[in-house]
C-alpha cells in the first residue's frame, strides 16, 4: 500500500492520469446528450489502471481532492471546447464523479465554483455524480452542498443507488436531479 501511495503522489506530479469520455445517449433519438468522464492512470510500468486500483488509496492518503479537482478542470475544459465546436448546436453536458470522501464538504462546492469561473463553463453544462455512500455520512452537509451546486446551475446525480445504506427517506430529502440505479437492482 505504501508503495502505491508513493507511486500515486509521483503520478499526480508527473500528470500520468487521463480522462476517457463515455457517451450518454438519449434512447428515443440516439443523440449524445452528454459525456461521463472516467479517470484512468497510465502507469509507466503497469499500463492503464482503472480506479478500483487506486481510488481507495487516494482517499486514504488524502490525494483524492487533487484527483477530483484535476478531473473536474479537465472535464470542464473539454466540455467548453466540444460545445464551442458543436455543429448541431445541441449543448453537451459533462458528468464528473466525485469521491464520497470529498463531497459533503462545502469546500467541494467552492472548488466547483472556482473551476467553473476559471474555465468559463456554464454550470448548466456540468453534472456531478456521487454515490449514496457520500450522503449517509452527513445528510445535512450533503443537502447544503447539493443546494450550493444547484445555485450555480450544476446538477447532482446520485450514482449506483442501491449499493449503500441510504433509505428512501433520505432520497426524498435530497435535491438531486437524476438517480442512477445500480445494475444489481435492474
Amino acid at each position: 500500500k505504501l508503495h502505491v501511495v508513493n507511486d500515486l503522489r509521483r503520478a499526480i506530479e508527473a500528470r500520468e492520469f487521463e480522462l476517457f469520455f463515455q457517451p450518454i445517449v438519449e434512447i428515443q433519438t440516439g443523440d449524445i446528450t452528454g459525456l461521463e468522464a472516467l479517470l484512468r492512470w497510465r502507469h509507466p510500468g503497469k499500463g492503464l489502471l482503472k480506479p478500483a486500483y487506486f481510488i481507495g488509496l487516494a482517499e486514504q492518503s488524502g490525494s483524492i481532492m487533487l484527483l477530483d479537482q484535476w478531473a473536474l478542470e479537465e472535464s470542464c475544459r473539454h466540455a467548453l471546447e466540444w460545445n464551442r465546436l458543436s455543429l448541431n448546436r445541441k449543448l453537451i453536458k459533462v458528468s464528473v464523479n466525485f469521491s464520497p470522501r470529498n463531497f459533503p464538504l462545502l469546500d467541494c462546492g467552492e472548488m466547483v465554483g472556482r473551476v467553473l469561473r476559471s474555465t468559463g463553463l456554464n454550470g448548466k453544462l456540468l453534472n456531478i455524480e456521487i454515490t449514496e455512500g457520500a450522503l449517509v455520512k452527513d445528510v445535512e452537509a450533503s443537502i447544503a452542498t447539493i443546494r450550493y451546486l444547484n445555485e450555480m446551475g450544476v446538477q447532482v446525480h446520485l450514482d449506483d443507488y442501491g449499493t449503500g445504506y441510504s433509505s428512501l427517506l433520505h432520497l426524498s430529502r435530497l435535491p438531486v436531479s437524476h438517480l442512477k440505479i445500480d445494475r444489481s437492482f435492474v
